[in-house]
């Protein structure tokens, strides 16, 4: 029995029609529904205070990556750099209020290592994603009182040092949340 040449060409057709819906990919990032807008996300990175303590928030946003995975590890990432610049600027205020003025490069590597330490305890704790924009952001926050048990045990500053950084470390907090963003 022989088909004709129509009945060929239309399985044929049918054949690529079935391979090709096969080989159709979803997109990467599903668009989930709308989550309500965090208190955060109208905050800038820096000093808060959240909870009736002391915080520092790094917020971090990253945009136009199709794979999710990747989203939301660039979103991370910009949130723990955001979280660095926000220490570095707060042990570095602190430092001054509690009368250090030494330029060495051993008391400046203390400092420096009491910012990486305090680094160390932030952690990423709250995602948001904005469908229209396709952005999500990234909330990594620190306890200020998680950061003053850090300056506690940091070995590589002088006691002193250390005690009158303890003593003003609430106040130099203050002064920063009070201070307007750029």
């Amino acid at each position: 029995m022989k088909r004709s040449t129509a009945s060929n060409i239309g399985i044929l057709m049918a054949v690529g029609v079935w391979l090709m819906a096969g080989c159709a990919k979803p997109p990467l990032i599903s668009v989930p529904e709308p989550a309500p807008v965090r208190e955060w996300m109208h905050q800038e990175s820096g000093a808060h205070h959240a909870d009736g303590g002391g915080v520092f928030y790094g917020i971090g946003r990253a945009a136009g990556l199709r794979n999710a995975t990747l989203l939301r590890a660039t979103a991370d990432n910009q949130a723990r750099s955001e979280m660095a610049g926000v220490l570095q600027a707060y042990v570095t205020a602190l430092a001054r209020e509690a009368g250090f003025d030494s330029r060495e490069e051993s008391d400046l590597q203390g400092l420096n290592g009491l910012t990486r330490s305090a680094l160390q305890h932030a952690r990423i704790v709250d995602h948001w994603f904005d469908p229209p924009q396709g952005e999500l952001s990234a909330l990594c926050r620190l306890e200020l009182a998680a950061f003053k048990a850090v300056l506690q045990a940091e070995p590589q500053l002088d006691t002193p040092l250390k005690n009158a950084m303890l003593d003003r470390a609430e106040q130099v907090h203050t002064q920063l949340a009070r201070r307007p963003r750029q």
